[in-house]
């Protein structure tokens, strides 16, 4: 092979290697992170439903589906909860389930302090013992875009910086629905796409506090204080 031939192949194939190992953006590694220690707890709880009730990125469906309670994990790993919200339904109730908002606020953490996503990973699949559950858990992790041979390229270990929010989205919350504009009389027919940011720095948990979730936080509350 001519000397210029190979070195144009070689070139190829690189660039073919480097656009394959194309990693998440960093707000999805965050994102994902925390609904899974979130699935990590519900897995501590033993509960058989808990990797059911991920639905993962189902943009119609929140984050959770445990019983009469929907729940929709923002994490964040700024100072401030300062939380993206994508589309006017996201923080919309599907009756007659109660809807939730659980804040979650991480860190970078040292070797000692914190888990890489893809350890995380690992200790949440080592929680599943169903073989069917492993293979939804594999499928939500693949359409997070989520890649086995790629983790090395996820370095950061992470742990919690504060302990977990939970906040019931009743009308007091603060966001957009299609029903609020429609209300104050913007025409959203033609309105195709909305994300916003809410800041819910300094809010109490809700009170009273869902059982389910009640366990899931005090869970997360040990990770965040040892």
């Amino acid at each position: 092979m001519e000397p210029l031939q190979a070195l144009e192949e070689t070139l190829a194939k690189w660039r073919s290697i480097l656009a394959a190992r194309t990693r998440m953006s960093h707000q999805a590694e965050v994102g994902l992170y925390g609904e899974l220690l979130v699935l990590e707890a519900l897995l501590k709880q033993r509960r058989a439903e808990a990797v059911e009730s991920w639905n993962g990125p189902l943009r119609e469906e929140h984050d959770f589906s445990l019983g009469d309670v929907d729940l929709e994990v923002k994490t964040t790993s700024s100072e401030r909860r300062q939380h993206w919200v994508h589309g006017l339904d996201q923080l919309v109730a599907t009756p007659p389930s109660q809807l939730w908002l659980l804040s979650i606020q991480i860190t970078r953490g040292g070797p000692q302090a914190g888990r890489t996503l893809g350890q995380l990973i690992d200790d949440v699949a080592s929680l599943v013992e169903d073989p069917a559950m492993m293979t939804r858990l594999r499928d939500i992790l693949a359409r997070n875009a989520w890649r086995e041979g790629e983790r090395d390229l996820f370095s950061a270990a992470w742990r919690l910086r504060t302990k977990p929010l939970p906040l019931i989205v009743d009308d007091a919350f603060p966001r957009l629905t299609s029903g609020a504009l429609v209300q104050g009389g913007v025409d959203t027919a033609a309105i195709r796409q909305v994300n916003y940011e809410i800041d819910v720095t300094g809010r109490a948990i809700s009170d009273p506090l869902d059982a389910t979730l009640e366990a899931v936080v005090d869970l997360m509350e040990i990770e965040a204080d040892g």
